[in-house]
């Protein structure tokens, strides 16, 4: 151990010997602590100064109707965007808005077309629902964190419109509810609808029972009908049995009428009444000859003149009446057969008619029992759906949503429709709160800078351990550590003083002396980690000390969450001296988690034990490798 501060006694000694050297180490601890201070500030609260950023909006919505209101989403946009001091608002027309971020002047330039309001009311019509769209232009040149605040910005335009839109519909609807009265008498209204149901299915069973009745009636029609069309058949063989009979007697009579009109007019029958009347001569004269014998011949003689004179006069009678009689008999005869004749044809026609109307009207009256049944069942049908639907009003009414959406409906248009449009609030808890970003980037920019500074030191300091007058005589680890010690001490100076300039700015902390012990420690290990380095590889360890410390500044999870970066970064996280140095730093400023700082703690030492053992071991059997190099090295004349 009196090796080892004998060695760093020289070393101190010698760099009192010159004042430049002084101030060149006080230098060298404070560059590193500037650097993370500037930092810190300039990112303390950088989103406070957004209203700075040029952003151009360009309204050109006509504006449209809706819900009998006429609206201008647009108009409406511009309006809140003037009491917005989010950002630098610069309202102007679209041709100067794009020339002006094509020129860089402004960062972006958001567009409301004229179609804009109008597109809304494709929601209340019959044409193809289309989603109001405007357009923002981007000048992604000109700053990288730009574009995520314009995108910012047009997401906040956006949901000032749904807000806004949701807010002019919802409270026309609710307000005019209120007018109309309909949210008071939802509750009568729903009372009235079950009592109207209940009579539409009563008038439902009484409409079944009278279509029943009708279907009954419908077939006993229908079966008499039948029986009815059955006798057509016999009827109509009646009727043409009838005609032909009709026919024969009328031929039968006129032929007879026919012989009884040729008889009085035939000769026959007068030679017969001539032949009568010779007869009763003949007799006359016998009976003449024979009044000598016999008695009473006179009056035989008279009784015979009077027979005589009867068939005289019944021929005379046949002819003056009879056959008058007789021939107007004909005539009336034909013409009852003629009537009855034309009577029969009558009635087969009509008989042939009744039985195509009988076929059409069965017809009918089958499909007309068949529509009754099946209305019969599409009543029962509704019935029921009247059953389930006088149910499910019930249920609703009784439901304690519905009771809840009325109650919600009580209030005021203007808070309902503000809920609606808005319905949640986050209510952010923070678990361990920072007051600023400055105090959220503190541990990055304090770490790197205590990095950078070692590094710096690094380039400033010799680390030979070459034979001195100090160094004779000693071992490998006296030499190691004792040339440490100078290094180290500045190291953990430069820590502490990058820690009290962050107190300076204010940079929060839960435990400051925590904290300046937290940058000091990481300030030994990282000056530890390149010491080792560039004891074990000369000026090429220095140089693998910077290849480090890039690949912590992208891949540490120091300014974006390890998982948004690639696979390899993720993997080389927990190995990197960054890691536990910055988390073990937050915990000092945003709050302690059980034995989280600890738990860091422990791996910066682990880092401490790496350094060690590329100092002390791996360093014995590099030599070569180092010496061979620094004389490559000096060789160029160039870098020592």
């Amino acid at each position: 151990m009196r090796k080892i501060l004998k060695i760093f006694t020289s070393d101190l000694k010698n760099l009192a010997k010159s004042k430049v050297a002084v101030i060149v180490a006080l230098g060298v601890t404070l560059i590193p602590g500037i650097y993370a201070w500037l930092n810190i500030d300039s990112n303390w609260d950088p989103y406070g100064n957004t209203d700075s950023i040029p952003i151009a909006v360009v309204n050109e919505d006509t504006g449209a109707t809706i819900a009998d209101q006429t609206v201008n989403m647009g108009a409406s946009i511009t309006d809140s965007l003037h009491q917005n001091n989010a950002m630098h608002w610069v309202f102007t027309d679209r041709a100067d808005a794009i020339t002006h971020v094509e020129q860089s002047t402004y960062y972006g330039a958001i567009i409301i077309p004229a179609d804009f309001s109008q597109q809304l009311t494709t929601l209340f019509n019959n044409t193809d629902l289309r989603k109001p769209t405007f357009d923002f232009y981007i000048n992604n040149k000109k700053n990288p964190i730009a574009p995520i605040m314009i995108n910012k910005a047009a997401e906040t335009i956006q949901s000032s419109v749904n807000q806004a839109f949701v807010d002019t519909i919802v409270y026309k609807t609710v307000d005019a509810a209120k007018d109309t009265g309909l949210i008071d008498q939802a509750p009568a209204t729903t009372d009235n609808l079950i009592t109207q149901l209940n009579d539409t299915k009563a008038k439902i069973a009484q409409l079944r029972t009278v279509l029943q009745t009708a279907k009954l009636a419908t077939d006993s029609t229908n079966k008499s009908l039948s029986a009815l069309q059955q006798t057509i058949p016999i009827l109509n063989d009646f009727a043409t049995s009838a005609g032909d009979r009709a026919a024969q007697l009328k031929t039968t009579t006129q032929s007879a009428f026919d012989k009884l009109n040729n008889l009085s007019n035939n000769s026959d029958l007068q030679s017969l009444q001539s032949q009568l009347t010779s007869r009763i001569a003949e007799l006359q004269t016998l009976l003449d000859q024979a009044s000598t014998s016999l008695d009473n011949l006179d009056a035989i003689r008279t009784e015979l003149n009077a027979l005589q004179d009867t068939a005289s006069n019944l021929g005379q009678q046949y002819q003056a009446t009879l056959q008058t009689d007789l021939s107007q008999l004909s005539q009336d005869t034909t013409a009852i057969l003629n009537n009855v004749t034309n009577l029969t044809t009558q009635l087969r026609t009509s008989l042939q008619h009744a039985e195509q109307a009988l076929s059409y009207l069965t017809s009918a009256l089958n499909s007309g029992s068949q529509l009754l049944a099946n209305t019969d069942v599409l009543l029962a049908d509704l019935q029921s759906e009247l059953d389930s639907l006088i149910t499910t009003i019930q249920n609703l009414a009784q439901d304690p949503l519905f009771q809840a959406l009325l109650n919600l409906l009580q209030h005021d248009p203007a808070s309902i429709a503000n809920f609606i449009s808005s319905p949640v609030d986050a209510n952010q808890i923070a678990i361990y709160p920072v007051d600023s970003y400055g105090s959220e980037m503190a541990p990055f920019y304090s770490i790197l800078a205590c990095w950078v500074g070692c590094t710096i030191l690094a380039a400033i300091i010799k680390v030979d351990l070459n034979a001195t007058a100090a160094t004779r005589g000693a071992k490998h680890y006296q030499k190691f550590f004792g040339k440490f010690l100078l290094f180290g001490t500045l190291a953990t100076f430069q820590g502490l003083v990058i820690g009290l300039g962050d107190l300076a700015l204010q940079v929060q902390t839960v435990n400051w002396p925590l904290f300046l012990l937290t940058l000091m420690i990481s300030s030994f290990t990282f000056s530890l980690i390149i010491y080792a380095l560039m004891v074990a590889f000369g000026r090429l360890g220095q140089a693998v000390s910077i290849v480090i410390l890039v690949l912590q500044v992208a891949g540490s999870g120091g300014t974006f969450p390890i998982e948004l970066l690639p696979r390899p970064f993720q993997l080389l996280q927990p190995f990197m001296p960054f890691y536990p140095a910055m988390n073990a730093t937050r915990e000092t400023i945003a709050g302690f988690y059980q034995q989280d700082y600890l738990y860091y703690l422990a791996l910066l030492f682990a880092h401490i034990l790496v350094a060690l053992a590329f100092g002390l071991i791996i360093s014995k059997y590099t030599a070569p490798l180092k010496s061979k190099i620094q004389r490559q090295l000096r060789s160029t004349h160039v870098i020592e």
